[in-house]
Parts: structure tokens; C-alpha cells; sequence
């Protein structure tokens, strides 16, 4: 069983979280569904009722405003941009929409006034470049009329979005306030139902964001949208991870990672990275001593060290009295490390025969066939144990920090592979096994000492085969 992470491993994670929703950038909709009938609203603790897309009401809100604008999204001069100000503004007066006029100026400061028309202020609030670029002016600018436009139309949909965006650059609870209330007017609305869960899990409002992505995974299954799934699972699988329930979030993760065309999503694979991560240390403050998984984690803190031998002792030491696979492949590895390399392929084998589901005994056989410059061979052992790691189920397992150790070693032999494999020479499975490789290999299980961190000694043999 698995004991909650400490207190150190949390920090982290909420230090982390802000890379794992993967968020867009994009700031306008460009694009809408085909309209449907649409049925009355329903509130958000009410059932889903899978009617229309609300992104067809937004972007006809949307398009009303950009009507109002020049064509595109071009930088005016400034007399331009503010003698069109001045024309929008002398509107409002009379005008019946001013919600509609309201958004077109949060769109003209936005995309079409230039820098001089947000000189810097004093204020330290409006000073400074935000992490896309522009200016804390400009997009304040912006704010301060879509606030204008929802207060003339609670309803405006488009004006809802833009300014959820905004505030995503300046202050996430106002964000998540602003995405709740586009919900609420639109319980449908798909991509604001995922980044509202997004902004709970920064905001650790973990129950919340369990309710927002399961409400946004079982739309966007209905509506057949696998990337919005994916990025419901992705939220799930943090709240879930937040709330120490790692099995399911491992599920959750997996399940967004592979897309039906062999694809895959690389913010899934950052928030497996992290689990696994976590996992990996999670049960050290509570072992027993002659436990077998302190053995293990004694034995990879050697291994880091390059101090094979001592590595070996603790794994012998803990096969004396219990017999788990994956101490018997870690004694082979290390017996690798050592050149004991024919009684290394001995144990290798045996653990495949065993148990041809694990991913270790192929990893290692496939850097023996790379110590003896067969690589060619080396990438046949080497693909099936890719897949196995990728469907290993690490939550439940007893040695987390074992699989992250093997994924280092796999994404190893992967890239010596990928050096000597000719061009041209791809097949369709092993084009899937590559992109599999690929996306696997780029996550980060917080076993290596960072990308300036040396090689371990071993890998010299390597070298010099190559």
C-alpha cells in the first residue's frame, strides 16, 4: 500500500502544478461547431443534457464585435486606434448592445491598438510584461471594458471567455470565479468546464475539480472530443493525485495520454512523470527494516553513488529472505554494471520467461546486445519493453521507484538505438513504437540529478562500443 506523500513532496507538487494543465494561449475562438437546437439552460449541479454547443452563441456574440473592427487582427497607428476608441465609445450611449460595443474595445486593445496606447503607469499593478509578452497595461485595458461588457450582459458569452483568459495572466481565482459563472450560463460549455477544473487544481479546490472533470469527461465523450477527454482525464488525474489516489489518477493519466491514432499528449505524460515521481518515495518513512523495498531504495541510492558493489549487497541481502522479480532483475542490472555480463544474461532470460509482462528483463537484455554492438538486435528487445513499462500499472506495484529506474535505463537504450538506426528503415510499428518512445522518454520521474547531472560510470562501456 502506498503511504500518503510528505508534506516536502506536496509543495512540489502544487510548485509543479501550474505546468501540468497545459493550457492554451489562444485568446478568441476562431472556430465553431455546426448549431443544433439549443434546449433552456441547466443549472451546473443539474444532469448534462447534451444539447447544443454554446460555442455557436459565442462566436455569433464574437463575430457582432469583430464586426465593429477592422478585418484581422493588425496593429493600428495610434491616432487610429484612438479616434476608433473615441467612435466606439461616443456609441454606447445610445446604443442598445453595449455589451457587444463594450467587447469590441476589449478586442481593439487586445489585438489592435499599439504598445504607446498603454503607457506604462505608476501604479506597479499596470507595470511590466506579462509571461506572453504584452504589457500589463494592455491587458488590464482589456479587462477594464469586459468587465463593462458582462455588466451590460451577465450572458455575453464571448465577453465571459476573453476575460476568464485575461485573468488567467493575473490571478487564478478570479479566473476560476469567472469561469464558474460562463458555466453557469452555459453548463454545455465544454472548453470552459476543463479550464474551470484546471483552475481548481491550482487553487487545491481538489473535490471541485474532481466534480468539473468527470461533468467534462462525460460531455466530451458524448460529443466524441478526444482531445477536451484527454484534458478532463488530465484533471481528474491531478485531483486524484492531490488526494493520494494514486491508482485512479495513474488510470486517468494513461487514458489521456494515448489518443486513437497512435498519438500522444505530452501533459499527460508530465503529470505520469509526477506521480511516478512521488510514488517513488512515498513509502520510505514507514518500512519496516529488513522491508525489501528499503533494500531496493538503498540499492538505487548506491547505484546513483557508482557504487555497484554495495548496490549488489543490499539486493543479495534482500533475496536471502524474500524472492520478488524485480529484485532479481535489479541483481542482474547490477551485475551488468559490474561486467559480469553472462551471468547477467542468465538472469535476464530466466526473469523474461517468468514474467514476459515486466519491461526490466528486455530493457537489460538490450543493453547486453548494446555492449556487444548489436543494436539492431538490441531495438528488438527493447520495443516490447517500452510497451510493458507503458502499461505497467507503477501505483500498484510494490517498487515505484524500481520502474523509474528502468524507464531511465530504457530511454537509454532508446536513444543509443536511435544513433545507429538507418534512415528510411521505419516500419508502421516501429514508427508507433518511436512516437511512443519519444513522448515516453521526455517525462521526468525525478530519478536522474537533472540534465548537467554526469552519466553513471557504467555507460563508458557503451561508448566505447559504439
Amino acid at each position: 500500500m502506498i503511504s500518503p506523500p510528505s508534506r516536502a513532496q506536496i509543495s512540489m507538487l502544487l510548485v509543479l502544478a501550474s505546468s501540468w494543465g497545459c493550457r492554451e494561449t489562444t485568446r478568441v475562438e476562431e472556430t465553431a461547431p455546426a448549431a443544433v437546437d439549443t434546449p433552456e439552460a441547466v443549472d451546473l449541479v443539474e444532469p448534462l443534457s447534451f444539447g447544443a454547443d454554446p460555442r455557436v452563441t459565442q462566436r455569433e456574440m464574437l463575430a457582432a464585435a469583430e464586426s465593429l473592427l477592422p478585418p484581422g487582427t493588425s496593429q493600428m497607428s495610434l491616432s487610429e486606434a484612438q479616434s476608433l476608441e473615441q467612435s466606439l465609445r461616443a456609441q454606447i450611449a445610445d446604443a442598445r448592445d453595449k455589451d457587444t460595443i463594450y467587447l469590441a474595445l476589449a478586442l481593439l486593445y487586445e489585438f489592435h491598438s499599439p504598445d504607446a496606447a498603454f503607457p506604462a503607469a505608476k501604479d506597479s499593478a499596470h507595470q511590466g510584461k506579462l509571461d506572453d509578452g504584452r504589457s500589463r497595461g494592455r491587458v488590464n485595458a482589456a479587462i477594464s471594458v469586459l468587465e463593462e461588457a458582462v455588466a451590460a450582459n451577465p450572458a455575453n458569452l464571448a465577453a465571459l471567455w476573453q476575460l476568464a483568459l485575461l485573468r488567467e495572466n493575473l490571478d487564478d481565482r478570479l479566473a476560476v470565479e469567472t469561469w464558474q459563472t460562463l458555466v453557469r450560463h452555459a453548463p454545455e460549455h465544454l472548453q470552459a468546464l476543463t479550464r474551470l477544473g484546471e483552475g481548481q487544481v491550482l487553487l487545491e479546490q481538489h473535490e471541485q475539480a474532481v466534480a468539473t472533470g468527470q461533468r467534462a469527461l462525460t460531455l466530451a465523450l458524448h460529443r466524441d472530443n478526444e482531445e477536451e477527454a484527454g484534458r478532463a482525464r488530465n484533471i481528474l488525474g491531478r485531483a486524484f493525485l492531490h488526494q493520494h489516489r494514486y491508482e485512479e489518477a495513474e488510470e486517468m493519466f494513461k487514458n489521456a495520454a494515448v489518443r486513437t491514432d497512435g498519438s500522444h499528449w505530452g501533459c499527460a505524460y508530465q503529470s505520469l512523470g509526477q506521480l511516478y515521481a512521488t510514488l517513488g518515495e512515498a513509502d520510505l518513512p514507514t518500512m519496516e527494516a529488513n522491508d525489501p523495498r528499503r533494500a531496493m531504495s538503498a540499492a538505487l541510492d548506491a547505484y546513483q553513488q557508482d557504487d555497484y558493489s554495495a548496490a549488489l549487497g543490499h539486493i543479495e541481502g534482500a533475496l536471502a529472505t524474500a524472492r520478488h522479480g524485480e529484485l532479481e532483475v535489479m541483481r542482474a542490472f547490477l551485475l551488468m554494471f559490474l561486467e559480469r555480463d553472462e551471468e547477467a544474461e542468465k538472469v535476464f532470460k530466466e526473469a523474461a520467461a517468468a514474467r514476459p509482462e515486466a519491461p526490466g528483463p528486455g530493457t537489460g537484455l538490450a543493453h547486453l546486445e548494446i555492449l556487444a554492438g548489436r543494436t539492431a538486435k538490441a531495438a528488438g528487445f527493447l520495443r516490447p519493453s517500452l510497451r510493458s513499462w507503458h502499461g505497467t500499472k507503477v501505483s500498484e506495484t510494490a517498487f515505484p521507484r524500481y520502474y523509474a529506474f528502468v524507464h531511465r535505463l530504457a530511454c537509454m537504450a532508446n536513444g543509443r538505438i536511435r544513433q545507429h538506426q538507418p534512415e528510411g528503415k521505419d516500419t508502421e510499428e516501429s514508427q508507433a513504437d518511436g512516437e511512443l518512445a519519444r513522448v515516453v522518454c521526455a517525462m521526468s520521474l525525478g530519478f536522474t540529478g537533472g540534465p548537467d547531472s554526469p552519466e553513471p560510470a557504467w555507460v563508458q562501456r557503451e561508448q566505447k562500443a559504439r
